[in-house]
């Protein structure tokens, strides 16, 4: 289950928070530019980025994501308690995805995608 708030922070059933921001402007990859458009401005649509984000610009002539790319998503991490006080301190790098080999990538991480990954027959 999974529940969203109006900060943007989504909160698991298990009570592990992530912060989920789009730092790109989700619009069409043909901006419509008048005169004194800006970065952002599409076809009349303003967009304006989370104060913690900080999106990598990619150049048209990026030779190897200038034809499909124009942005790369970047935001900081959610500040958290860094203490047994509660206290916020310095971010940490938060991963979503473990450390450990797991074999979750092997066998899935949920029964729903195990059930993807087998194919049923000969043991696999």
């Amino acid at each position: 289950m999974e529940v969203k708030n109006r900060d943007d922070f989504y909160i698991s059933g298990d009570g592990q928070a992530a912060m989920s921001i789009s730092c790109c402007p989700q619009v069409p990859k043909a901006p419509i530019f008048t005169a004194g458009s800006k970065w952002g401005a599409y076809a009349g649509i303003k967009w304006s980025p989370h104060p913690e984000c900080l999106p990598i610009r990619v150049g048209i002539d990026d030779p190897r994501y200038g034809g499909f790319m124009d942005c790369q998503e970047y935001a900081r991490t959610a500040p958290s308690p860094a203490s047994p006080r509660c206290a916020l301190g310095p971010r940490q790098q938060a991963n979503q995805a473990t450390s450990f080999l797991d074999g979750s990538v092997i066998y899935g991480s949920t029964l729903q995608r195990q059930k993807l990954l087998r194919t049923f027959q000969n043991g696999l």
